[in-house]
């Protein structure tokens, strides 16, 4: 009977911590997308024509998220302290813009990782032909790269 109740607590523990992790992970989420809201109505805008844009490619790892609730098997293995926190890598495309600013120096802005080969981006970038980079007017290196034509372009 100690050993039943010993195991529920146990299993009533690990779930309680992956709720609050997921609960986290969402609130991130939301305010990784709030930020972004604000970037777009109130930065500074930099129209940007894709055709003076590079393309690179690198290596990207991804932590393992909890962006769904984890299976029956990672719960009991969580309890076991057997969890899988191996990042797992992948190729990913960015667009690179050099910007000359009033002062004469050049800015870079980065997009976030694009997840499609550089011939594909490229296809699109020349469809597209032109997008803008958000930027915060107290902080230059807080910027939103606007990819967002990437979802909506059908070739």
């Amino acid at each position: 009977m100690i050993k039943l109740t010993a195991l529920l607590v146990l299993t009533g523990l690990v779930v309680g911590v992956v709720l609050v992790r997921y609960i986290f992970f969402r609130l991130k989420v939301k305010r990784g997308s709030e930020a972004k809201e604000l970037l777009i109505a109130n930065g500074n805008i930099i129209e940007v024509m894709l055709t003076e844009c590079d393309i690179k490619t690198g290596q990207v790892y991804l932590d393992n998220d909890l962006s769904s609730m984890p299976s029956r098997t990672e719960m009991v293995d969580a309890l076991f302290g057997k969890q899988s926190e191996q990042p797992v890598s992948s190729a990913a495309a960015y667009i690179i813009y050099t910007w000359r600013n009033n002062t004469e120096s050049n800015c870079r802005f980065i997009s976030s990782p694009i997840f499609m080969s550089p011939e594909s981006l490229r296809l699109r970038m020349d469809k597209q032909q032109h997008t803008k980079i958000y930027v915060d007017p107290g902080n230059i290196g807080n910027y939103f790269f606007d990819t967002r034509f990437l979802d909506d372009i059908i070739l």
